[in-house]
């Protein structure tokens, strides 16, 4: 072979080299984002051992995806595989050290393996990031109950409520929309024992998502402790908010009990206007 014809050879070769290579790279970069998305939809539709398998996949494609780390994570701990969830949350907070979600989510795995003060350690790292993370803050209150820390759980109840109250009053319009912020407020009122406040709350919750499983089978839960307890009979809450859409302290009186006062006024008009009538 002639060194002209090597050296086309060696040319062509290096084109493909440099083409090729980022059609691969895009190629493998889309399977990731496909599998990542067929992983979101298993997961919403409850299929987890499917959206662990894509998510997996998708992983597998692109190891640098924070986000797609902690969806793994998270569909590990729906199928109660806490020590990989705690893997694939580490991946993500290697990735983004700042990522709220995983540490909030790694917090919740070590607390399903009963380890409680790493738990906290890690809910602690949320709230770091963002103080008003009201998950982090009534997972953490709940953990240190667990570690008998009575009146540090208690304090950090009364956060959740004061954080959650002030968002009500200064963002009314986005509180009517967030099903979260009242399954948290309503928990941290569990807590604190004050059931009417926490019923209240999870109505408020059930109101924005009738479909938000956290609220449904806490509210449940609490419904069932409160019959076991004898109070059975528990009034319905008054709303201690302004915000548009909470139901009003008093109903207004219906309709038909104004129709005999009317009829009577109408009667009486006529009387008065006949006898006037009269020569």
């Amino acid at each position: 072979m002639s060194t002209l014809r090597v050296s086309r050879v060696t040319i062509m070769v290096l084109v493909l080299v440099v083409f090729l290579q980022p059609v691969i790279a895009d190629t493998s970069f889309e399977i990731a984002i496909s599998m990542a998305q067929k992983g979101d939809l298993a997961y919403s539709e409850g299929s987890y051992e499917s959206a662990l398998a894509a998510y997996n996949a998708s992983v597998m494609q692109d190891p640098y995806n924070s986000v797609v780390w902690n969806k793994l994570g998270m569909t590990q701990v729906r199928l109660s595989q806490f020590t990989g969830a705690l893997d694939s949350f580490d991946h993500a907070l290697k990735l983004d050290p700042y990522f709220v979600k995983a540490w909030v989510n790694k917090g919740d795995a070590l607390t399903n393996l009963g380890n409680t003060q790493d738990a906290i350690d890690s809910y602690d790292r949320a709230i770091a990031i963002n103080p008003n993370d009201l998950r982090a803050l009534v997972n953490k209150g709940v953990n240190l109950q667990v570690l008998g820390r009575q009146e540090e759980a208690q304090k950090v109840f009364n956060e959740v409520i004061r954080i959650s109250d002030k968002e009500i009053r200064t963002h009314p319009n986005d509180a009517k929309f967030d099903a979260g912020l009242w399954t948290y407020r309503a928990l941290a009122f569990t807590k604190l024992g004050r059931y009417r406040e926490a019923l209240q709350s999870y109505d408020e919750a059930l109101s924005v998502d009738p479909k938000h499983i956290e609220a449904l089978e806490n509210k449940q839960e609490l419904l069932f402790r409160l019959d076991s307890m004898g109070n059975v009979s528990l009034p319905q809450p008054v709303p201690t908010t302004g915000i548009t859409g909470s139901r009003p302290t008093k109903k207004p009186a219906p309709l038909s009990s104004f129709i005999p006062v009317l009829g009577v006024t109408v009667l009486a008009l006529w009387y008065v206007l006949m006898k006037r009538a009269r020569p």
